[in-house]
C-alpha cells in the first residue's frame, strides 16, 4: 500500500468548528483523505481531533489507513476512525468519544 505517511510527535490538535453536518451523503471529518488515497499514521506523539463534523478520521470511497502507533483522542458526532476501503490497526492507544 502506497500513499501518503504521517509521523506524530508531541501533541497535535485539530479542531472544526463547522456546524453539526448530519445530512444523508455528508461525509465530513476533521481529517478526510480523498477516494482511493492510502494514509499510514506512526509515531510516539498524541493526535487529538475534536469537533463538530460528522466523523473524527474518515478516508473516502477506495481508500485505506493505517495505524502503526501513537495516541489518538477523538471526539466527534459519528464514526470516531472509519475509511470506506479498509482500516487496519497495528497499535496505539485510542480514546473515541461521540459528542
Amino acid at each position: 500500500m502506497s500513499g501518503k505517511f504521517s509521523f506524530l510527535g508531541g501533541i497535535s490538535t485539530i479542531k472544526d468548528l463547522e456546524a453539526n453536518e448530519t445530512a444523508k451523503g455528508f461525509e465530513g471529518a476533521g481529517i478526510k483523505f480523498k477516494s482511493g488515497s492510502n494514509l499510514t499514521i506512526s509515531g510516539t506523539g498524541t493526535l487529538i481531533v475534536s469537533g463538530k463534523t460528522k466523523n473524527g478520521i474518515k478516508g473516502a470511497s477506495g481508500s485505506n489507513l493505517v495505524i502503526n502507533s501513537g495516541t489518538y483522542n477523538v471526539s466527534c458526532p459519528n464514526n470516531g476512525i472509519a475509511a470506506d476501503g479498509s482500516v487496519i490497526i497495528n497499535g496505539g492507544t485510542f480514546n473515541i468519544e461521540t459528542i
